[in-house]
C-alpha cells in the first residue's frame, strides 16, 4: 500500500478513509506493509520516519515499543482517551468495544499520584480497567492493572469499657483488668498484641482508642490529654497525623488494620479475623500524600513483593479526602 505523509504528520492511505497514526506507521513500514512517500513525491524509509516521529511527539519511542508488544500479543490496538484502546483478544475495531485504556510509560518517567489518580476515575467513568504499560531499560515490558480500591465493609468493634493505659516511653501498655482487655480488645476488635499476660498497643491503636474514649492515657500517674499524646506520637513517629488519618479510615470501614512493617508498608489489612483460623491479611497499604510523585522502580518493588504473598498492594493518597489506588501485575 502506498501512504503519504502530510506536514501535520498525519499519515493517509491511499483508498483508506482513516489516517495511521505515527505508531501503527512505523509498525506498518518494519513490516513491509506500506511504502511511504512525502508530499512532493520522496521516498521515507523507516529511519527517517523515526525522526520525523520522534519530533513530532517525545513519547514516539516508548509508545512504539508498547503497541508493537501489543499487536505481537494478538490485540488490536487503536489510539483513543489513553495512549490506546485495547479490543478482546480476537475482536477487530467494529466488531466489539474496547475494553481496557492503557498508557505506556518508560520506567524512568516520574508517575504523580494524582495523575494515576485523573486518569483512573476518568477510565471508570466510562467502566473500563486502565492498564499501565512499562518499558524497561531494555525494552522489556511489564504490564500493572490500576484502579481504586474499593474495600467491603465490615463490622466495627468499638469497646464501651474504658480502660486505663500506661505510656512507658514509646509504648502503651494496659495493665488495668488485663483479662478483660486482652478478651475485649485483642479477641473483640484485634487491637494489641499480648505482652506476658497484659495487651500491649501501638502508637497508632492507642491514639484510635482514645479518640474513641475507649482508654485513657497516663504517664507517671498523669493522665495525658489527647492533644499531648497527639503531639508525642507526632515526634516519635514521622508523617504520624497522615498515616493515622489512613488507619482511622481504614477501622471506620470496619477493617482489621495491623502493622505492615514487615512487608516494607505501613499497614497491613485483614477483612475479617478469627483467631482459631490464623487468616492471612488480603492487603498492604502504604501512605503517600497526595502530591507525591512516584518512581516506577519503588512501585515495582512494592507491586512484585505483595504478589509474591498472596497480597494486593495499595496506595493511600492523603489530601483533602483520602484516595486509594489498586495496582496489580498482570500477564496479557
Amino acid at each position: 500500500m502506498k501512504a503519504i505523509i502530510k506536514e501535520d504528520g498525519k499519515v493517509k492511505v491511499e483508498d483508506e478513509l482513516e489516517d495511521l497514526s505515527l505508531v501503527e506507521t512505523v509498525f506498518l513500514l518494519e513490516r513491509d506493509k506500506i511504502e511511504l512517500f512525502s508530499d512532493d513525491g520522496r521516498k521515507i524509509n523507516l529511519e527517517k520516519f523515526f525522526e520525523i516521529g520522534s519530533r513530532l511527539d517525545p513519547r514516539f519511542e516508548i509508545k512504539c515499543i508498547v503497541y508493537r508488544d501489543l499487536r505481537e500479543r494478538g490485540y488490536h490496538v487503536k489510539h483513543g482517551l489513553a495512549d490506546f484502546r485495547l479490543y478482546p483478544r480476537g475482536k477487530k475495531p467494529g466488531e466489539g468495544a474496547a475494553t481496557r485504556y492503557v498508557y505506556a510509560i518508560s520506567e524512568r518517567e516520574p508517575l504523580p499520584m494524582k495523575y494515576i489518580l485523573q486518569k483512573v476515575k476518568m477510565i471508570n467513568n466510562i467502566r473500563k480497567t486502565m492498564i499501565l504499560a512499562v518499558v524497561d531499560e531494555e525494552g522489556g515490558m511489564t504490564y500493572y492493572s490500576v484502579k481504586e480500591a474499593i474495600f467491603k465493609p465490615g463490622e466495627r468493634k468499638v469497646s464501651e469499657t474504658k480502660y486505663i493505659a500506661h505510656l512507658v516511653k514509646d509504648n502503651v501498655f494496659l495493665w488495668d483488668s488485663p483479662e478483660r482487655a486482652l478478651n475485649d480488645l485483642f479477641e473483640g476488635g484485634f487491637y494489641g498484641k499480648p505482652f506476658g499476660g497484659i495487651l500491649q498497643l501501638s502508637l497508632i491503636e492507642s491514639a484510635y482508642l482514645l479518640e474513641k474514649n475507649t482508654i485513657r492515657i497516663v504517664k507517671g500517674g498523669e493522665e495525658i490529654s489527647i492533644d499531648d499524646f497527639f503531639a508525642h506520637c507526632s515526634d516519635t513517629m514521622e508523617n504520624f497525623s497522615m498515616i493515622y488519618g489512613v488507619y482511622r479510615d481504614l477501622r471506620e470501614t470496619g477493617l482489621i488494620v495491623k502493622t505492615g512493617f514487615k512487608f516494607g508498608s505501613h499497614f497491613r489489612i485483614y477483612e475479617k479475623m478469627d483467631l482459631m483460623a490464623f487468616p492471612h491479611s488480603r492487603y498492604l497499604v502504604h501512605v503517600f500524600p497526595i502530591d507525591h510523585v512516584f518512581k516506577i522502580p519503588d512501585i515495582s518493588r512494592a507491586v512484585r513483593l505483595a504478589n509474591s504473598v498472596k497480597k494486593r498492594m495499595i496506595f493511600a493518597g492523603v489530601g483533602d479526602a483520602i484516595e486509594y489506588i489498586d495496582i496489580t501485575r498482570i500477564k496479557l
